[in-house]
């Protein structure tokens, strides 16, 4: 386990930043922001210069991570003002590495395992967190292509009462 990793609080799997019905990121991670770790394929992500050049100039010398990277909260400093390569969404990584939408929730979640486990390890606390959670989103992707029956009180705020079929 990393250094500081016992002292570090269990995050509830509730505590979760959604990025797509299939995947999601643990809370407070930070496994991405050591964009040091990225340094190996930078040529391969940034078309442009002045992209690489702001990649290159957020990485802190003495631990690899994003300067904008708050180790107490571990939390992004910038995070609504980020640049746009740091945001996952699909059009974002369908420019970066050149996906089809459909592709990026495998990706994503490989990308996230890996990294997970070269910054906490492979029986961290963080990449239990991670798939416990991808477990949890898999299983409600499962739970909603099941039928299921509409209460009467929800007939009442516009859904029709008895089996719905989620597409």
């Amino acid at each position: 386990e990393m250094e500081g990793e016992e002292s570090r609080e269990q995050i509830p799997s509730d505590l979760v930043m959604r990025r797509s019905e299939q995947w999601g990121c643990v809370r407070n991670c930070g496994a991405c922001c050591r964009l040091a770790d990225w340094l190996p394929n930078v040529d391969e992500i940034f078309l442009y210069g002045k992209d690489k050049a702001l990649f290159l100039s957020m990485i802190r010398p003495e631990d690899g991570y994003c300067r904008h990277f708050d180790q107490d909260t571990r939390s992004c400093t910038i995070y609504h003002d980020r640049p746009w390569f740091c945001r996952v969404e699909a059009d974002i990584f369908g420019h970066l590495y050149g996906m089809a939408v459909d592709e990026m929730d495998e990706f994503c979640r490989e990308c996230c395992r890996d990294q997970i486990r070269k910054v906490f390890g492979a029986d961290s606390t963080v990449r239990r967190e991670f798939d416990e959670l991808q477990e949890r989103l898999e299983q409600e992707m499962i739970d909603e292509r099941q039928p299921r029956i509409v209460p009467r009180h929800a007939v009442e705020m516009g859904e029709r009462e008895g089996i719905v079929w989620w597409e």
